[in-house]
């Protein structure tokens, strides 16, 4: 539509655009409406979280899915796709803002981005502009200082030498393309070391350290509980649970969605959530315990059994000391 003056004019009108930032070419297009578009649909995947939020806007729970179903109208042709268009950035940016474009660029995610920007081939291209921003940034900044590099030599690129890490990975969170996996060396098997990766359904990004809220899926709820309790066996490791420390983390359990009202929950803990572990202790404990009682039973059947005996046997002869 940015390709002739109607379709800028359409693109004006059906985005609310001021005056001040109308779009007078296809460069304005790309340079500012497409980032402006983009950046809402980054911030709503970030934050598609289960209820009502401000985090970063005011946005209502299961953003994404709201916002989609403007994209699902009738489509027909470049006027209806565009006001469908507008209609799910706005469920991100509202219907009460100012709408800004070509004077508002700072609100927008710029490329390059770490995982967003899709323009990027190879290494090089990523780390030009940053080089060139550093240098626009920092007074005296030389080039040579420029470490790509650094983070590998001084903390390298696996965890086969780390210990005492827990990672939270939400299943729809953008940030996850770039998250770890548990095939990465030093991952797999991690709690032996006290490594712990958490992949949580339907968690948004980082969902798990926000406010406990009712409507939280079930997974992100356990993901917190072991996690509190991993921690107390860091900082206190005499705890009960902690004596088999490290140990495997529990499963997850399913997902499932709660139709309930959104509330946040304030000093919940332990949220209704169980110790598997702990439970499973207790009943070999109880096991034990059973066993350990059987057989003090058996032991002392066992002596009231000879007991018996030796009476027997001592009235047998006092019986044939008295009759000779």
């Amino acid at each position: 539509m940015g390709a002739n003056q109607e379709g800028l004019d359409s693109l004006n009108t059906i985005f609310q655009l001021q005056p001040t930032s109308y779009l007078t070419s296809a460069d304005d297009v790309s340079n500012y409406l497409e980032p402006y578009i983009r950046n809402a649909f980054e911030q709503l995947a970030a934050a598609d979280y289960p209820y009502n939020t401000s985090f970063y806007d005011v946005l209502p729970g299961w953003s994404v899915n709201i916002s989609c179903e403007y994209l699902k109208a009738d489509a027909s042709n470049n006027k209806l796709r565009a006001t469908n268009l507008f209609k799910a950035v706005q469920v991100y940016y509202g219907y009460t803002e100012q709408y800004c474009v070509k004077n508002c660029p700072e609100s927008s995610w710029s490329p390059p981005n770490d995982f967003f920007w899709a323009k990027c081939t190879n290494s090089t291209d990523l780390l030009t502009p940053k080089k060139s921003k550093c240098n626009q940034t920092y007074v005296g900044y030389d080039l040579k200082m420029f470490r790509p590099d650094a983070i590998e030599i001084l903390y390298g690129f696996d965890f086969s030498t780390t210990s005492n890490i827990i990672f939270t990975q939400g299943s729809i969170d953008p940030y996850a393309s770039g998250g770890l996996t548990d095939e990465i060396p030093g991952i797999k098997n991690g709690y032996l070391k006290g490594i712990y990766n958490f992949h949580m359904k339907r968690a948004a990004h980082h969902l798990d350290l926000r406010q406990p809220n009712t409507c939280d899926p079930p997974q992100v709820v356990n993901a917190r509980y072991q996690i509190v309790r991993i921690i107390q066996c860091w900082l206190t490791p005499s705890m009960q649970h902690c004596a088999k420390y490290p140990y495997e983390p529990d499963s997850l359990p399913k997902d499932y969605e709660y139709n309930g009202e959104c509330q946040y929950i304030l000093y919940g803990f332990p949220w209704n959530q169980t110790d598997t572990m702990s439970s499973t202790t207790s009943s070999t404990t109880s096991s034990q315990s059973n066993t350990m009682s059987s057989q003090s039973n058996g032991s002392s059947s066992f002596f009231i059994s000879i007991f018996a005996v030796l009476v027997l046997y001592i009235a047998a002869f006092a019986l044939n000391v008295f009759s000779s």
